[in-house]
């Protein structure tokens, strides 16, 4: 089924859902080729470490998405990108066998 349907578990939060439901919404393209090889993860993160009383709910001002993926699919990709500009931005980068090894094995 498409995740996007599927329910908000283990919810601290009254909004989460609704967080959860703008997230996927708006990532939803990449989430679904990101899954198509992968299972991804994560927490919704801000920087209140503990809430107490209204006035720390209210302090949070940005939360984050904090996304993970199972074998590592996101931090590949990044590793790659980086691999790409380098070839990209040093002329005599191709002649690194190391380097075209590593980009063929991501």
């Amino acid at each position: 089924p498409s995740q996007i349907d599927l329910p908000v578990v283990h919810t601290a939060f009254s909004n989460t859902s609704q967080l959860m439901f703008e997230f996927m919404s708006k990532n939803q393209r990449a989430i679904d080729a990101l899954t198509i090889k992968d299972v991804i993860y994560g927490e919704i993160e801000d920087s209140v470490p503990k809430v107490n009383d209204i006035e720390d709910l209210l302090s949070i001002n940005q939360v984050e998405f904090k996304v993970l993926s199972a074998e590592d699919v996101l931090g590949k990709a990044a590793e790659l990108g980086k691999l790409v500009d380098r070839l990209k931005q040093e002329p005599d980068a191709w002649r690194d066998n190391d380097m075209l090894t590593r980009t063929v094995e991501l």
